[in-house]
């Protein structure tokens, strides 16, 4: 099996080149659902 980043870089490749933004800041799916900033707009 390969790994799993592979395909992410081949992604991050095809989308930046050889101009690939690796000092930008980033933010975890899970850091957004904990943060408090995260407000309920509406519920159903």
């Amino acid at each position: 099996m390969p790994n799993p980043r592979v395909p992410a870089a081949i992604s991050m490749r095809e989308r930046y080149g050889d101009h690939v933004p690796l000092d930008e800041p980033v933010i975890s799916p899970v850091a957004m659902f904990d943060s408090p900033l995260l407000v309920t707009v509406e519920q159903r």
